[in-house]
């Protein structure tokens, strides 16, 4: 009988970088076009795999940027084991995407992913009480 598949698209969150990282670094390392942005990927792989943490990192925390990952449910199977019923569920990221918005209106990208932690942190600045506390 075929493994049934458990799958969550999800919004990435920082604690997915690493994950991101590898899934990236394993799609793209024997491609064409990484082959000509990063012809020493070969000679130096902690590099290339440090420019996908570098990038997802950036991505997060940039306003017009989105990324969705897919995860699957990685059960260890326990068909042998004594107490089949304590099978151990991890889930692992398997995919993603990146959605980009370009516009030169700041807010439009802001409505558009007012998640972003800079986002979060101008709304939080403007939810703050002002106060007329002139310095002296």
């Amino acid at each position: 009988m075929p493994k049934k598949l458990n799958m969550q698209v999800r919004r990435a969150t920082a604690a997915d970088i690493p994950a991101l990282a590898d899934v990236g670094f394993s799609a793209f390392f024997n491609s064409p076009i990484d082959a000509h942005w990063f012809p020493l990927r070969n000679k130096y792989p902690h590099d290339y795999h440090r420019w996908f943490i570098d990038d997802f990192t950036m991505r997060l925390v940039t306003p017009g940027n989105v990324i969705m990952v897919v995860e699957v449910d990685d059960t260890e199977d326990k068909s042998h084991s004594p107490d089949p019923q304590r099978a151990q569920t991890k889930k692992k990221l398997t995919a993603y995407v990146i959605m980009v918005k370009h516009s030169p209106d700041p807010q439009d990208l802001a409505d558009w992913n007012p998640d972003t932690p800079l986002n979060r942190k101008s709304q939080q600045h403007q939810n703050q009480p002002q106060t007329n506390n002139p310095q002296n």
